[in-house]
């Protein structure tokens, strides 16, 4: 029995230490290869590769798509995220999977920069269990690395050699027409908004309040900016009240609040949050620049 014990004891443990070695090997490499797709953060992570970012201005698609980073001299990196939520940023402070230097601005734009029960993104690396191996967590991953390689190199197939290496983070185009915006509210994938409310903020309001607090004691100058939606679709009431909290959250813990409402026309937007890329999102930065800077 002892001697059984034993060498199980020794297979998991080889197994255990085998897995982080794949894991110290892979994760730079699935990053800088452009063999495998990376979700929004690993775009950032590859883009932003240095171990502290200075300034951070986070947020979810809404900021991906309003903040041009590259016409920004202010220094901040453009660390939105899709579906990025307060309990996001929090779990990626709190796990150390990024070290914020001097600032960070959060940017909210509706009531899903708090929902709790949003569909956040499964593949970010905070998502991995504790117990959760590596070569498990990375599964599809590895075997399409491994397909690709076969047939790239055995095969001398060269259409599968590198196919990411351009990725970049989802961006929009254009502007939808109002009946395009309608019918884009009312379509069966937006019904799950109607029926968000306020009391299901809960898990991100005390995130922020965990944020809040590590910022203080980090001494990271924290601020918050409101992105408001497209003026031509009339807001939820619940992100009515994610507003109002908000702006009543910055006044009694002190932090700077910018408030962007009735800034930008509804030629900015793509559709009822989005910032078009060709216009909005050069608009946006225009008018953020001064505050980023201050």
């Amino acid at each position: 029995m002892k001697k059984s014990l034993f060498i199980f004891i020794l297979i998991m443990s080889t197994f255990l230490i085998m897995d982080k070695i794949l894991e110290k090997v892979m994760t730079p490499y699935f990053l800088s290869s452009g063999q495998v797709f990376l979700n929004s953060y690993e775009i950032v992570r590859r883009d932003n590769p240095e171990k502290v970012w200075d300034k951070v201005f986070f947020g979810n698609s809404v900021t991906i798509s309003s903040f041009r980073a590259e016409e920004s001299d202010s220094g901040y990196i453009n660390a939105g995220i899709n579906c990025g939520l307060i309990t996001d940023l929090w779990s990626m402070i709190n796990t150390k999977e990024i070290q914020i230097g001097s600032e960070l601005v959060i940017a909210f734009n509706s009531a899903l920069s708090m929902y709790d029960d949003f569909a956040a993104d499964p593949t970010n690396p905070w998502r991995r269990k504790w117990y959760e191996p590596f070569s498990y967590f990375q599964r599809d991953r590895l075997q399409l690395l491994i397909r690709n390689t076969i047939f790239t190199y055995l095969f001398n197939d060269n259409k599968l050699n590198r196919p990411f290496k351009n990725q970049r983070r989802e961006l929009y185009f254009g502007s939808l027409s109002q009946q395009e915006l309608e019918d884009k509210l009312n379509s069966e994938r937006a019904q799950f908004l109607y029926k968000i409310k306020f009391e299901d903020l809960k898990k991100n309001m005390s995130a922020l309040n965990k944020i809040t607090s590590y910022c203080k004691k980090n001494s990271i100058r924290l601020r918050f900016v409101w992105i408001p939606p497209n003026p031509s679709v009339k807001p939820l009431e619940p992100t009515i009240q994610t507003y109002e909290y908000i702006k009543d959250y910055s006044a009694k813990n002190g932090i700077d609040f910018l408030d962007l409402s009735g800034k930008f026309d509804k030629e900015c937007y793509n559709d009822q949050g989005h910032f078009n890329y060709e216009y909005g999102s050069h608009v946006l930065t225009e008018v953020i620049e001064p505050w980023l800077k201050n």
